[in-house]
């Protein structure tokens, strides 16, 4: 059959009859049938690949001659957008970490447990760097214990170990890395209050440390001091963890919870603490979670946000101060592409790479200028063309396109890395340190 006669048969001759210029057929037969023509000019090939979009987490697919291209939204890579990006930056409840693209991992703030991981319990008010590791990926950070992950799906762990949270068979403390032996194939981790999760690459979710609500998800309460895999979770592609509570994205957009439930952070619209993962009530099409103290927060595909839980600083962003027992939407903002959460406030980073933050502000964690606290989101002072944002319990972090590092807040231990231990309401630049 030739092109343009309506029918197609999967290997159709051009019409035009011209080889000469490289695209064989003429625009009516492209135009007609929605095909065009390769670089080989006899045969018309399907430019139709994106019909429908196989780019996943609300990716946005592009034709291309037999071929397609994904522009994948933040926290997502892969041909298709089928893998979660690993953060390169964490804060926990008065440190902070971040990784350079050499693999090597950098730390300050507070080292009272030896969460800093350079074999002392001496606080830093500059980045210093963790002299034992190399080849790491990402990062992630609990109140006083750390996470890394290296390229070769191990997972090392350090600080403060009271609930087992280094996953290393003890409740010591360690003032260094150390590979956790029981764990490997691991592609992302993440790390609460007192506990911490990996998702390995076989899809499936493992938990470890504090356990007294049943925040695992394990159906007990007991502490773990190695992973224990959540069998009843498959398809993870998403996961954060709160203070006593853990909240899990599963591939088909579903957000699921376990732990504490006092103020309704688990969002099944009760105050039921569950020690199995219960699904978030009215939620659907989610692409990135995060989880405060007691509240949290869904994005989802078209870039709203929702959210849940504690409420007495305003930290669900709906104006009010009255917690919510299932998500309600986070008010006037859109067009989000990433969100992190703090003790009591969050910021989202809009498409556009400015950076908004809302709830309770007393050290100034929301980066306005003021110590106000904020029921809606305002706009962080001072900053743009941000890459990738954490939230600490009263700081936040924010890495510029430029590679350079940005916080504000709290510092009483230097957690924002500009050399002192005053807070600052507006953003400083984290000195020495550029990823």
């Amino acid at each position: 059959m030739v092109c343009g006669d309506g029918v197609f048969t999967g290997a159709e001759v051009c019409d035009d009859g011209n080889t000469a210029d490289g695209d064989g057929c003429s625009a009516a037969c492209a135009v007609e049938t929605g095909w065009t023509c390769s670089d080989m000019p006899s045969l018309c090939t399907n430019i139709n690949d994106c019909m429908p979009n196989p780019c996943q987490h609300g990716g946005t697919c592009t034709d291309g001659i037999d071929t397609h291209t994904c522009a994948c939204p933040f926290g997502y890579s892969g041909a298709n957008c089928e893998n979660v990006d690993s953060p390169k930056i964490a804060a926990g409840s008065q440190h902070s970490i971040a990784v350079k693209a050499d693999g090597t991992v950098w730390v300050w703030g507070n080292n009272n447990y030896g969460q800093l991981g350079d074999g002392t319990v001496v606080s830093r008010s500059m980045p210093v760097q963790v002299q034992s590791l190399s080849g790491i990926t990402s990062v992630a950070a609990g109140y006083f214990h750390t996470l890394a992950l290296k390229s070769d799906g191990t997972v090392w762990t350090w600080g403060y170990n009271n609930r087992g949270q280094l996953g290393n068979g003890t409740f010591a403390d360690k003032a260094m890395p150390g590979q956790m032996q029981s764990l490997s194939g691991v592609v992302a981790i993440a790390a609460g209050g007192y506990h911490s999760l990996a998702l390995k690459s076989d899809g499936s979710f493992w938990v470890w440390g504090w356990n007294l609500s049943g925040q695992l998800g394990d159906g007990t309460t007991t502490d773990r001091p190695t992973p224990v895999q959540i069998s009843s979770l498959s398809g993870v592609i998403g996961m954060g963890a709160g203070q006593e509570h853990t909240i899990t994205l599963k591939n088909d957009g579903s957000v699921w919870t376990s732990g504490y439930n006092a103020h309704g952070s688990l969002g099944d619209g009760t105050t039921t603490e569950r020690t199995t993962p219960v699904q978030v009530l009215g939620l659907s099409g989610v692409m990135a979670v995060a989880a405060g103290q007691y509240h949290s927060v869904a994005l989802k595909s078209d870039g709203s946000l929702q959210a849940w839980g504690y409420n007495i600083g305003g930290q669900l962003g709906d104006g009010t101060m009255t917690q919510r027992l299932t998500p309600v939407p986070v008010l006037n903002l859109s067009g989000v592409a990433a969100v992190a959460s703090g003790y009591m406030q969050n910021v989202a980073r809009k498409s556009d790479g400015s950076l908004w933050s809302w709830g309770y502000n007393n050290h100034g964690q929301l980066g306005d200028g003021t110590t106000t606290t904020r029921t809606t989101p305002v706009q962080v002072t001072g900053l743009s063309g941000i890459a990738a944002i954490a939230g600490g319990d009263f700081h936040g972090i924010a890495l510029k396109s430029d590679g350079s590092l940005w916080s504000w807040g709290y510092n009483i231990s230097g957690q924002l890395g500009d050399g002192t231990t005053t807070n600052r309401p507006i953003a400083v630049q984290v000195l020495g340190l550029n990823l």
